[in-house]
């Protein structure tokens, strides 16, 4: 290491780091919080290939399988969809079924969040 003078890609390790199986869900929550919003900032040109891969991660969430929590879910879907470029990658058939059972179901008989 020469004195943190190297640069890291954060938004690549942290899409990494959520899929690892053995991490705590509280831990990839963070994680999925934090990639989201460096998403959001980022120049989507800058950050293209990871981005596509984390939207295809969260389509890969089923109501019963997630691998991060309901809100924690909903604050990345919510956060990185408003690039255009991600929108439209997640706009299909899959995506938008997703997104309705999110709605119909957890989001209605979801109880008040309490961490």
């Amino acid at each position: 290491m020469n004195g943190f003078k190297d640069q890291l890609n954060i938004i690549q390790i942290l899409d990494s780091f959520i899929r690892i199986g053995s991490v705590d869900q509280k831990c990839k929550d963070i994680a999925s919080h934090i990639l989201s919003l460096c998403i959001e900032a980022q120049k989507f040109d800058k950050c293209a290939k990871e981005a596509k891969d984390f939207v295809v991660w969260l389509k890969s969430q089923t109501m019963q399988r997630m691998e991060i929590s309901k809100p924690a879910f909903s604050f990345a879907l919510m956060t990185i969809l408003k690039k255009n470029e991600l929108a439209r990658d997640y706009c299909d058939v899959q995506g938008i079924q997703l997104i309705d059972k999110f709605l119909e179901g957890p989001c209605i008989d979801q109880q008040p969040y309490s961490p």
